[in-house]
């Protein structure tokens, strides 16, 4: 497909004989925002963590601007393709500005010290992600939606051209998650992410992969995914799907009716 940045053929991996991912074919369109959504254990972050060359044991080929992943360096990735993960505390206490100055890691040499030009940079990220009067705090104890725009900041820095997210908005409440991906959408880059609410998939992206037992249920346009059959089928809830009075985007209410009780016994 013309403009593909990234692709998968016949993608699976296993753990321990167990198979996580199973011949998945998937491609990302320069521009686009898609989304990986399903259940818990479908295997979206385990897809994402190959697409982004963190699982090398894959089998299938994964393409990168048509280049075999598998061929390419880490750093030669790095320009090209940036993560923000589920887990961002810092090891380290580092401040917010040192966090996102590792977005200039992939273009330095060893001992390659910053330039003006860098640091501006930097203060030009922050400024976009409103964090710069918090430049010098420790990563570690700014809320949850601040480390998720510092990362954000950082992939800035980075100045590669797909940004990959895994939910980004987890354990945010509903202002920061929508502000979060607003903010992501304001790059104008290729966005891929996983996550879990499908209304928000719904409202902020132009393609939905819906995953079940490690494959590909449907992958096509919100409107298309989001079905009343589809979602029984994947997640064994009844739902009503409707539009979204403010943007006419597909909305769903699941019914809990038919969920079983857990017992304490």
């Amino acid at each position: 497909m013309a403009n593909t940045v990234l692709q998968a053929k016949q993608l699976s991996w296993q753990v321990d004989g167990k198979s996580i991912i199973n011949q998945i074919d998937f491609n990302l369109v320069k521009g686009e925002t898609v989304a990986i959504v399903g259940p818990n254990g479908a295997g979206k972050t385990s897809l994402l963590k190959c697409l982004y060359g963190e699982y090398q044991d894959f089998t299938g080929n994964i393409f990168l601007k048509g280049k075999s992943l598998k061929s390419i360096s880490t750093k030669d990735i790095a320009k090209q393709l940036s993560v923000v993960s589920q887990h961002s505390n810092s090891v380290f206490n580092l401040t917010v500005v040192d966090v996102v100055r590792m977005g200039l890691i992939p273009h330095k040499g060893l001992f390659e010290t910053d330039t003006n030009s860098d640091l501006e940079h930097i203060n030009q990220a922050l400024d976009k992600v409103d964090l710069l009067d918090k430049k010098q705090q420790s990563f570690n104890t700014l809320s949850g939606g601040e480390q998720q725009r510092a990362l954000i900041a950082r992939a800035i820095v980075q100045a590669a051209d797909i940004l990959i997210m895994d939910e980004p908005t987890n354990h945010l409440d509903i202002y920061y998650q929508h502000q979060i991906l607003k903010l992501a959408k304001t790059l104008n880059i290729t966005l891929l992410l996983t996550i879990h609410d499908l209304n928000l998939a719904a409202e902020y992206c132009d393609r939905l992969v819906l995953m079940n037992n490690g494959a590909v249920v449907s992958n096509a346009k919100p409107i298309d995914v989001l079905t009343p059959s589809t979602l029984k089928q994947v997640f064994d809830l009844d739902c009503f799907v409707d539009q979204n009075p403010f943007t006419s985007k597909p909305r769903i209410t699941f019914a809990a009716h038919n969920i079983q009780q857990v017992s304490d016994s």
